[in-house]
């Protein structure tokens, strides 16, 4: 790959199993892409992918077993990456022809959200409750933290010099502590207009040990999230509520068999060490403005 010029864009994708949603998803890939965009794959599974890509002008593949988590992967594919702006796309989403065109040719060097629709939901991003968790974004009038892991556009640099993906929370959630840390620098996200793409969602938790590994680290990454981001106003204004909604949570996860899980990620996210913060901390002024249509309080 490194003998073709040099792209305008780069996908990054970090695989880890799925081998069946991929025979459906890479086929929209190989028909929409054209000379100027490259593709990274960083396959975190215990086997080497069976599947052809059928991408070998294009793509470039790395394998690691040892499976650092997606946000190291995330990492790894951008450092890969040879072009200025790169556009990470979970491989269970299928592409069009008009989509990354419109990818490519938007002028933005800024970051943009792109949306997905899952199980006929379209969802923009992330967002946040006043009371500190995050979602996905399906109210289009709410505040847009930042894009979400599985569809966004950024310069290269904003991962390799100042911003990395965090890789200490390994999946699930670290795309809300990347955003919250974004918002906390000034850096903005923006909607990327008259594009959505089909999602099919859930292949990575469609099994028990799935549930158990999500239901586990959602919440310790929420907690985690909450002790290195935000500011002491800010936890100081929200720990209450946020904490008691961890609780209320138990119950759901009682009823879904995956209690235990959920308690472990508890225990997890209160204990687990933590970075330093390459930035300053989300302050309470910002999270007023950053949540302030993100569900009624009191």
């Amino acid at each position: 790959m490194s003998g073709y010029p040099r792209p305008r864009l780069t996908i990054v994708s970090v695989l880890f199993g799925g081998a069946d949603t991929l025979r459906e998803t890479l086929p929209t890939w190989r028909e929409s892409l054209t000379a100027d965009v490259e593709v990274v794959f960083v396959d975190h599974s215990a086997r080497a992918l069976d599947v052809d890509l059928g991408l070998a002008r294009w793509a470039r593949y790395e394998w690691n077993p040892e499976n650092p988590g997606f946000a190291a992967g995330v990492n790894r594919a951008v450092h890969l990456a040879r072009s200025d702006r790169v556009f990470l796309l979970n491989p269970d989403v299928f592409l069009t022809e008009e989509a990354l065109r419109a990818v490519v040719e938007e002028q933005s060097d800024g970051l943009l959200a792109v949306a997905l629709r899952t199980d006929g939901q379209v969802h923009v991003g992330i967002e946040y409750s006043w009371w500190g968790f995050c979602r996905d974004r399906t109210n289009l009038d709410r505040h847009l933290v930042g894009p979400s892991g599985g569809a966004a556009v950024f310069p290269s640099d904003l991962v390799l010099r100042s911003h990395p993906f965090p890789d200490h929370l390994f999946a699930w959630g670290e795309d809300a502590e990347w955003g919250l840390g974004l918002c906390a620098s000034g850096i903005i996200t923006r909607e990327l207009k008259g594009v959505v793409l089909e999602h099919v969602g859930g292949h990575s938790v469609d099994n028990p040990r799935g549930q158990q590994l999500k239901a586990r680290l959602l919440v310790r990454n929420r907690i985690a999230t909450f002790r290195r981001v935000l500011g002491l106003r800010t936890k100081l204004s929200i720990g209450a509520p946020f904490f008691a909604a961890i609780v209320v949570n138990l119950a759901r996860k009682v009823m879904q068999g995956t209690a235990r899980a959920y308690i472990r990620g508890v225990l997890e996210g209160l204990r687990l060490p933590l970075p330093p913060l390459d930035g300053p901390k989300l302050s309470w002024a910002q999270w007023k403005r950053f949540t302030a249509d993100g569900g009624e309080r009191g």
